[in-house]
């Protein structure tokens, strides 16, 4: 903050933000709302309806996304069913985990959301600690950034963000400022199930990892294909 790259107007340049922070500057974000609703609406068609958030940390934005998201759909969520977990600690989010399904089948939850791809490690050893059946007891929707994604151990649903594709758009939003065409103040990217997710294709990667002055994306992807 306070620094020409941000203050001073006429240099293309994009951030990735959650809003648009600063009045010059065009940010790209990831759609929280449409991942919720996705999410959310699969649950229902599945016909679960007590569901819990796993959160990486209590963000009130966040929370009020979500609580806002279950008054729409008419789900409860009381708060012992949101909780959170630090990412660096995987033992506490797994002890979270076997907390929440402790207790007879009706008084606990039926799906979980993981709000974090770096909790995923956890929830997966809290449910085999806790003996629960993902998905025939346990529907989980884990949130996901694609390529890096790796397949679950166990069979839960992702939902995620193609980081290939900010880093596309970012790049589309920078060639036009150049070329002095006007550019939305906020792009907002939408989750993808991880069925429906395509890399992309070899030229759109070459350019891509070239702006990030390395092969590692292209590489990461060829190892996920």
């Amino acid at each position: 903050a306070g620094t020409p790259i941000l203050g001073e107007p006429g240099i293309p340049r994009v951030a990735l933000a959650s809003s648009q922070e600063y009045p010059h500057v065009p940010a790209i974000t990831f759609d929280n709302e449409q991942w919720l609703a996705q999410a959310l609406d699969f649950l229902q068609r599945r016909g679960r309806c007590q569901v819990a958030v796993l959160f990486p940390a209590f963000d009130p934005h966040l929370k009020e996304q979500v609580n806002r998201a279950f008054t729409a759909r008419g789900l409860a969520c009381p708060p012992y069913w949101q909780q959170a977990a630090r990412w660096n600690d995987q033992e506490a989010v797994s002890h979270v985990v076997q907390l929440l399904l402790r207790g007879p089948a009706a008084e606990r939850p039926d799906s979980l959301l993981v709000m974090d791809d770096n909790l995923v490690e956890g929830v997966t050893a809290g449910l085999v600690a806790a003996g629960v059946r993902v998905p025939d007891e346990l529907d989980v929707v884990a949130h996901a950034n694609y390529p890096l994604a790796h397949a679950p151990v166990l069979p839960f649903h992702v939902l995620g963000y193609d980081l290939g594709a900010a880093l596309r758009t970012g790049l589309d939003l920078i060639d036009r400022q150049r070329q002095g065409a006007s550019v939305p103040g906020l792009t907002m990217l939408p989750a993808v199930w991880r069925q429906d997710w395509q890399p992309a294709k070899p030229r759109a990667r070459a350019a891509v990892a070239r702006a990030m002055g390395s092969r590692q994306l292209e590489n990461t992807e060829a190892k996920g294909s």
